[in-house]
């Protein structure tokens, strides 16, 4: 019943797309609502029309109405050129192209253009590019991985950012915590870096981008 809206993270590998639909509500909190994995060649539209589809999907909220996805914010590190191209079909709004930083001082920062127009000029209704400081972002969850659940017999509300899980298999964990903060020495200064513990980390990475979507 706390979740207000729904955002959606998109990850776009060679062979699959991975997306993760989360509500999101007051305070930061959460609720993963939906973890999808889409197989198929990203080189080719077929698994680009299964990821339409997704985005047109609603889900029932416990009020009894269904929601849809307000924002769905698409990584666009890898197949570049299809993510511009899917997105740009998509209308104007609920999509986002997002490109994940290291750092950065807010969640997401201000979109830059990148399609033109035929004299070279930026094309305002083109696809627009939003960085995403995925170092921030991921500060952010393992705090609230840290919070504690409060008793039932206590009364008190979830704290804020306290995210909720269904029932989910160990490789989701696994992958939404396969990332750790370590500090490395660069030209004589100490500077913290997220490095992988492990090859898979989509579902980190779809979190983040929901949280941005969120934003």
């Amino acid at each position: 019943a706390g979740g207000l809206f729904l955002g959606a993270g998109v990850d776009i590998q060679r062979d699959r797309i991975e997306a993760q639909i989360t509500a999101w509500g007051r305070a930061k909190e959460s609720w993963l609502v939906d973890y999808v994995i889409l197989d198929g060649d990203t080189s080719r539209p077929e698994v680009w029309q299964q990821l339409t589809d997704l985005l047109n999907t609603t889900y029932p909220h416990e009020s009894g109405v269904r929601l849809s996805i307000v924002k769905m914010a698409v990584d666009s590190g890898y197949a570049t050129q299809q993510v511009y191209g899917w997105a740009r079909g998509q209308g104007p709004g609920r999509v986002l192209v997002v490109k994940g930083m290291e750092r950065g001082a807010a969640p997401i920062g201000q979109p830059s253009a990148v399609d033109v127009t035929v004299d070279g000029r930026k094309s305002r209704r083109g696809v627009k590019v939003w960085p995403v400081a995925t170092g921030l972002l991921k500060s952010e969850l393992y705090g609230w991985l840290n919070l504690d659940k409060p008793t039932a017999e206590s009364g008190e509300p979830f704290p804020a950012g306290y995210c909720h899980f269904p029932q989910m298999d160990e490789e989701f964990f696994k992958q939404l915590t396969a990332e750790q903060l370590v500090t490395k020495l660069v030209k004589g200064y100490r500077r913290q870096e997220w490095v992988k513990t492990r090859d898979r980390n989509e579902a980190l990475d779809t979190f983040c981008y929901s949280r941005a979507a969120a934003a």
